[in-house]
């Protein structure tokens, strides 16, 4: 009796980290929930247009300014009145600074022996920018639209807003996904990653739509699902590389990203 018992014990033991998992996920939809609420009452007050990603043609503001990096030097990385505060969706966000951050993001800045929490772990999609890198280049995003204003997105449930970058990759505000290379009908090769998507959630990433819904998305391919956490201390893991065998993955994330003009 007492065996079988010591063995339902261990066949136990694994739940509650798998709880914490599953908490953690729930809490990062949670935040892109009210996130996307802020990005969606801002498009309301301000006659459908929608924030920029980064680099808007036609001025409209960025969603959130500076960059992230693992400098001490850099208030960016850890400090709510650098950037967060004077984002134009702080005022629809009842002044909650963690819902700009993941749950499942451990990344650090040390500064004089001390670990400091990053405080973003979200970009938002170059599609609501001047759409850098849509057609594989840094340059012009023809054929694929772009977005000013809410109404224009052709399918708001297949239009990711907010996703989790992973903390090696994050920088700037947005991130950039090719749709060249990642079509239908194109070959597994073509397909590239210019920017990290996350995978902390037991190989997944969160992201939210256009639509105000929220998703954990679970990576198939080794090359987002297992990408290494490095936590750089001034550097980045290499952007714009082969999708590898995640190419299948890229070409999910660009048929939610936009579509041809």
């Amino acid at each position: 009796m007492l065996a079988v018992t010591g063995l339902a014990a261990l066949l136990l033991v694994p739940a509650p980290a798998q709880s914490r998992v599953d908490d953690r996920a729930l809490r990062c939809l949670n935040n892109q929930r009210q996130l996307m609420r802020a990005w969606q009452l801002y498009a309301t007050d301000y006659h459908d247009q929608v924030v920029a990603s980064g680099n808007a043609p036609s001025g409209r503001p960025n969603w959130m300014t500076g960059s992230l990096d693992f400098m001490a030097a850099n208030p960016s990385n850890y400090q709510t009145n650098q950037d967060l505060i004077k984002s134009p969706l702080w005022p629809y966000t009842a002044g909650q600074a963690g819902i700009f951050h993941c749950p499942a993001d451990r990344s650090y800045v040390t500064k004089a022996g001390q670990p400091y929490p990053r405080i973003r772990s979200l970009s938002m999609s170059a599609v609501f920018g001047s759409g850098e890198w849509l057609n594989g280049s840094i340059g012009s995003p023809a054929p694929y639209l772009t977005y000013a204003v809410l109404s224009d997105v052709r399918l708001p449930a297949h239009t990711f807003v907010f996703i989790d970058e992973h903390p090696d990759s994050i920088n700037d505000g947005q991130l950039a996904v090719s749709c060249v290379g990642a079509q239908p009908g194109d070959a597994p090769g073509q397909a590239k990653i210019i920017d990290i998507p996350a995978a902390y959630h037991n190989g997944g990433v969160g992201l939210s739509f256009a639509d105000g819904h929220a998703e954990i998305h679970n990576w198939i391919g080794s090359m987002l699902r297992s990408q290494p956490i490095v936590y750089s201390q001034g550097g980045l893991l290499p952007l714009n590389i082969s999708a590898g065998d995640s190419w299948v993955d890229m070409h999910w994330l660009a048929a939610n990203t936009t579509v041809k003009q």
